[in-house]
């Protein structure tokens, strides 16, 4: 029988039972009230509500979440709830884990959830016939079988550290088969799961809209139904002054990340609450080595002499932020506090310019046009030029910046990331074939496949120490400045959870009138 730790990526050996949420701030015990409409917001749209064609994990999930379920889910602090799923082994070879699926439980189009419908949604995210982009997640699971009418296995590869945090997250998320058989493609624009919301409507660029399902399988602690809420909405606000208006309005009831410099406003506010997530939301810098320029090491080494991280950091985020040393913050498990870092050296940056022997045009910053990317890339731009490499800057649309970056088709990238990463999302990033790999470098295909394979918390975290310092050493990325993310909750809304990647839960909320 099974426990699994914090964050979901190892599995030490009994039954986990359900749990209640957990609260993330105080809150009165009142009589819930049902009825009323809760406002979320998020600043990237998704492309699909279809969960295996999902291109921003970490963020799909605020409007995924709606309406999709999973086995089981994460909460905010490390515990593992059984959602769909009432309880699982793992084999003691490791190489399986045996699920018992939740009994009651209909989809929103009326067909019942079983374990034939489970099993078809992880075998469909790992057929390459599909081309899911759920496959690169779940590149451990060799396939789902159904063994009796509520009984689930999913087979492995290999014993496996990551596909515990993929089932908990969008990967792992359950939608009806009826509904993708029937609706094809255009099952992307019209979602059907379990969850105690179902999709209504989608006005691309605005928002997208939720109503109470009220077939659904949960109860609350004295046995009552949820949701209590009517319906829900997710408001696309790309601005992050848009967004604190639309807080102290009322117009948005959860907003996502919020800038430091509103900080104080918001905890001056008596109707608002500032939140700390558990995620540092970080920029960093992306070589790509697929191809020349940046093939080239000494032309890499000398764009990162050249930065002054210490400078960002007191532009972007200051009194707030950190400096980030690897691909973790400092709070996190898998950060290297030995890390051989970057160090800023302006003479040694022309010195490797000139060594390099790169004598092109202008090398190309590519970017998202929003905040705080912009600013950042003025002041990358200042000081390469004061070492003497010159730079221009891309400006694109988040979309058009994805195909372009995750097509390989750039020359240096400038993303924003959060951190820690699930151990799902490092292979994806920095394994074999890797969707979103621009790196090419075997050294770190090798270490990820320890990674994949290594259980024990403290032995997988030594390879992760390993793998940040080949990054600095090959000069693959650079992690620049980040900052603890904070996010705004209404305090006329109760009931309130969160999941350990952030997400708000909603099944149990309600407003306070």
């Amino acid at each position: 029988m099974l426990k699994l730790f914090t964050r979901g990526t190892a599995i030490l050996g009994a039954l986990i039972s359900m749990s209640s949420p957990v609260v993330v701030f105080a809150q009165d015990e009142l009589t819930p009230i049902r009825g009323g409409l809760v406002v979320q917001s998020t600043d990237v749209e998704p492309t699909s509500m279809d969960p295996g064609f999902g291109n921003a994990p970490g963020k799909d999930i605020i409007a995924f979440r709606t309406i999709y379920e999973n086995l089981f889910y994460q909460s905010g602090d490390g515990t593992l709830v059984p959602q769909l799923a009432t309880e699982w082994t793992i084999a003691d070879d490791g190489l399986s884990i045996d699920f018992k699926i939740r009994e009651g439980v209909t989809f929103h189009d009326g067909t019942t959830l079983d374990a034939a419908a489970v099993a078809y949604n992880f075998n469909r995210s790992i057929d390459p016939a599909i081309g899911t982009r759920n496959a690169t997640f779940l590149g451990d699971l060799a396939g789902a079988e159904v063994l009796g009418e509520y009984d689930l296995r999913l087979t492995l590869k290999q014993p496996s550290s990551i596909v515990i945090s993929s089932i908990a997250n969008e990967m792992g998320m359950i939608a009806s088969p009826t509904a993708m058989e029937a609706l094809g493609a255009d099952f992307a624009r019209n979602p059907v799961g379990t969850g105690p919301f179902k999709f209504d409507r989608w006005q691309s660029g605005d928002r997208i809209e939720f109503s109470r399902y009220d077939g659904y399988w949960g109860k609350d602690e004295n046995g009552e139904q949820l949701p209590y809420l009517d319906r829900v909405e997710l408001r696309i606000i790309v601005d992050a002054v848009t967004k604190v208006i639309a807080a102290e309005s009322g117009a948005v009831h959860l907003v996502d990340t919020v800038q430091p410099r509103d900080y104080q406003r918001i905890e001056d506010n008596p109707e608002l609450e500032l939140v700390p997530n558990i995620a540092t939301n970080y920029n960093l810098l992306s070589f790509n080595q697929t191809r020349p320029p940046f093939d080239n090491v000494l032309l890499r080494k000398a764009l990162t002499a050249a930065i002054d991280r210490d400078l960002i950091l007191q532009v972007i985020y200051p009194g707030t932020g950190m400096v980030m040393h690897g691909i973790f913050p400092d709070y996190a498990q898998e950060y290297n506090p030995d890390l051989k870092d970057y160090e800023f050296n302006p003479e040694r940056a022309a010195e490797l310019y000139k060594e390099s022997g790169y004598s092109g045009p202008p090398l190309t910053m590519t970017l998202i046009q929003r905040d705080p990317d912009t600013t950042i890339s003025q002041i990358l731009q200042s000081q390469w030029e004061a070492a003497g490499i010159p730079i221009q800057i891309e400006l694109l649309e988040r979309l058009a910046w994805t195909d372009k970056v995750y097509g390989h088709d750039y020359e240096l990238a400038l993303h924003r990331l959060t951190g820690p990463r699930a151990n799902s999302d490092i292979p994806n990033r920095y394994g074999r074939d890797a969707g979103a790999d621009h790196t090419g470098q075997t050294a770190l295909f090798d270490v990820v496949d320890k990674i994949r394979t290594t259980i024990p918390d403290d032995e997988r975290n030594g390879y992760y120490r390993e793998l940040q310092q080949i990054i600095v050493d090959e000069a693959i990325q650079m992690p620049l400045v980040g900052q603890r993310e904070h996010v705004i909750a209404s305090k006329k809304v109760m009931g309130l959870s969160r999941e350990l990647n952030g997400n708000w839960l909603l099944s149990a909320a309600w407003l306070q009138q």
